[in-house]
């Protein structure tokens, strides 16, 4: 185990809903182990029920024992396990998914759980795992290097924040990844977020494609051959999940521009603009994150 203490209420959160549910959550505590679950105690009878109900669960985490053992043995709460990455729930003992539109209860509950909630539990497992928040750590450095970045090119959220949370979308037998990235150019006030869909699931499946969201204009979808309607779902499903995704890019593009402060870049210069033939495909060496046809040769 992690030997990591948690906080007597760490971990509980209300979702919102005609009638609140309650939700306390309890992470995978041993350190190497790769999977990335959280045990759900729920129910709709108020904070004061669940703190009641579910305290064996903490209290065996806390121990050292088995927290999923206990949770089998609560009752008058919902219990089951969350995949934080997909979003999809799971008996606390079994490897089978279970199918939400048979099992309304967990259903209710999953259906209120948002993509923030999913990174506050992303951030949740590191801690119970004895590990960094990274978004803590990364905000604290004096100077922030991307390794693989270069100027010209947009920000991967992951790759300034590293390992919180993947944001895994299910559809049919296949799992696919959403990607954020922004401009980090202070100076810049294009407000460009690009979302970039892969698949993950089989490995080296064909990409879906990408969505370009401008602050005044409306999302643009660009597919892969023969991938306009998957994108098209994947998309839904992505604001399905973040459906203030506005807010969530906004706040998201703020920290990347302060952070881009810190990122070594090398501002153009006369000498290199005429030594250089910069192609209009080619990243703007202004930094914008744009091509240059976009962007400064307009």
């Amino acid at each position: 185990m992690s030997g990591v203490h948690l906080g007597p209420e760490e971990g509980v959160f209300e979702l919102a809903g005609p009638k609140p549910t309650w939700i306390w959550a309890h992470t995978c505590p041993t350190p190497r182990c790769p999977c990335r679950t959280a045990i759900l105690a729920s129910t709709r009878e108020g904070r004061n029920v669940l703190l009641r109900h579910a305290a064996p669960i903490r209290d065996a985490w806390n121990s050292g024992a088995s927290h999923a053992q206990a949770a089998k043995e609560v009752s008058g709460l919902l219990v089951f396990a969350l995949d934080i990455d997909r979003a999809a729930a799971y008996p606390i003992d079994g490897h089978d998914r279970i199918d939400l539109h048979e099992r309304r209860d967990e259903a209710a509950v999953v259906e209120r759980i948002d993509g923030d909630l999913l990174d506050e539990l992303g951030c949740l497992w590191l801690k119970g795992k004895g590990l960094a928040n990274p978004e803590q750590a990364i905000q604290r450095a004096n100077r922030v290097v991307i390794q693989g970045w270069r100027q010209g090119e947009m920000v991967a959220w992951n790759d300034l924040f590293k390992g919180v949370r993947h944001d895994l979308y299910w559809i049919g037998d296949r799992v696919y990844e959403a990607a954020e990235a922004y401009c980090p150019v202070p100076k810049c006030d294009c407000f460009e977020v690009y979302i970039g869909f892969d698949t993950r699931t089989p490995r080296g499946g064909p990409k879906p494609g990408s969505v370009r969201v401008l602050r005044s204009a409306p999302p643009k979808l660009d597919p892969n051959k023969g991938r306009v309607e998957l994108l098209e779902q994947l998309w839904a499903a992505f604001r399905a999940r973040h459906a203030r995704y506005e807010e969530r890019f906004a706040r998201r593009y703020e920290i990347v521009k302060k952070l881009g402060a810190k990122m070594p870049t090398t501002e153009p210069t006369a000498s290199t603009s005429t030594t250089r033939k910069v192609g209009p495909n080619d990243p703007c060496p202004c930094g914008s994150g744009k091509k240059f046809k976009k962007c400064c040769r307009q």
